[in-house]
């Protein structure tokens, strides 16, 4: 499975895992499928480990991504949503992935390259 997702409701946490080839489509049809199960909850926090990312996403997908993020984070109630990529992504395109993910509203969407900042950060336990 190109992305495979799993609903912890008792941490209140979707985490969504993409492989190296997984699409946009894949990706969004993951989240929806999750966002479609019992355990799913409004105030549900998620994070995306996108770490074995074989390509950058361009530019256009990127954005894609950051819509799609941020209309299902207003439709269903997230608070806050972290994605993990991978150390070796370029600085440059860590740069703009940032901005495409970087929350205009407050703090509810964050990029990261370590796992465990990431999940600090989006239980609420980091800054």
């Amino acid at each position: 499975m190109a992305v495979s997702w799993k609903v912890d409701r008792a941490a209140n946490l979707l985490v969504l895992t993409s492989d190296e080839d997984a699409t946009f489509d894949e990706w969004t049809a993951a989240f929806n499928a999750a966002a479609s199960q019992p355990d799913w909850h409004t105030g549900m926090r998620t994070l995306h480990d996108d770490r074995r990312m074989a390509r950058v996403p361009s530019q256009a997908e990127a954005q894609s991504r950051g819509l799609f993020i941020l209309r299902r984070a207003k439709a269903v109630g997230i608070r806050r949503w972290a994605i993990v990529v991978p150390e070796t992504v370029d600085k440059r395109d860590a740069h703009w992935l940032a901005t495409v993910f970087a929350d205009r509203d407050g703090v509810w969407c964050r990029m990261f390259t370590d796992l465990a900042e990431a999940e600090a950060w989006v239980q609420g336990n980091a800054a």
